[in-house]
């Protein structure tokens, strides 16, 4: 395979991006134009990349190959959610300074779990370690979660929860708290403010898989008086950050991201 360094690397990436989104391949003129490169250049790319199994080429049209199937099984059967959320949970704490979190629903249907972690570096921040467990009616994380569990599962927590006042803000009353999940739902944002902890607070989105089903929480949470101010700025790089995961994730089946629960 002909290679002229840089831009031969990216060209081969591009046509892997390219041939990922058809499932009906593409031909060596739509391979070109997509790229915006001339035939001369990728004739001598796609025949290594067939020679080697990665493409597949049939009347001339290009497949992905099976030796990039078997690359992208292999990638997938290693990959542990945690680590795949890193890189976001530490772009999100550099962007926004504060601790960056990850969470799922425990076993039990009853609390959150968070699985992953990027503490913010101020002074005064909020830390939580890998593998607390926080109640979900009274936590921005543990609200989502709640929000978006099935309706089964929701009504049992509902009926037999009883409410405990951590705070002067605790939601205390399960209608208020059934109406603040229903908005949740609607608009993928939870939001809690000194209900667990007088002085601090966290605001939560969603990462869906492909289906539009929930996979996990992603939230930020800090000190009030910085949370409350910044929340709009927040919410934006934590839902940036949710379909950067998305991408990565929605097309893996639920069973194949193993995470530490």
């Amino acid at each position: 395979m002909p290679t002229s360094g840089p831009q031969s690397v990216h060209r081969i990436l591009d046509i892997f991006h390219a041939l990922a989104t058809r499932d009906k391949g593409m031909t060596l003129t739509a391979i070109a134009q997509e790229l915006g490169a001339p035939k001369t250049s990728l004739v001598g790319l796609l025949n290594g990349l067939v020679d080697r199994g990665h493409l597949d080429r049939e009347e001339g049209t290009y497949h992905i190959g099976q030796e990039m199937f078997v690359l992208a099984t292999q990638i997938v059967a290693n990959m542990q959610l945690p680590a795949l959320v890193a890189p976001s949970l530490r772009r999100l704490m550099e962007a926004t300074g504060e601790t960056a979190l990850a969470g799922q629903v425990a076993r039990d249907d009853q609390t959150l779990i968070y699985f992953a972690k990027e503490e913010s570096t101020h002074p005064v921040r909020y830390t939580a370690p890998v593998g607390k467990r926080e109640e979900l009616y009274s936590t921005a994380m543990g609200k989502l979660l709640l929000a978006h569990m099935e309706p089964g599962k929701q009504k049992l927590y509902l009926k037999s929860k009883t409410l405990h006042a951590y705070t002067p803000r605790t939601i205390l009353n399960k209608a208020d708290l059934l109406r603040q999940l229903q908005m949740i739902r609607e608009t993928g944002i939870s939001q809690s403010i000194d209900e667990r902890v007088v002085g601090s607070s966290g605001i939560a989105v969603a990462v869906t898989g492909k289906d539009g089903s929930l996979l996990f929480g992603l939230g930020l949470a800090g000190p009030t008086e910085r949370m409350v101010a910044a929340s709009a700025s927040h919410i934006e790089a934590l839902k940036h950050e949710a379909t950067a995961i998305k991408r990565l994730t929605g097309n893996v089946p639920r069973k194949m991201l193993s995470s530490i629960i």
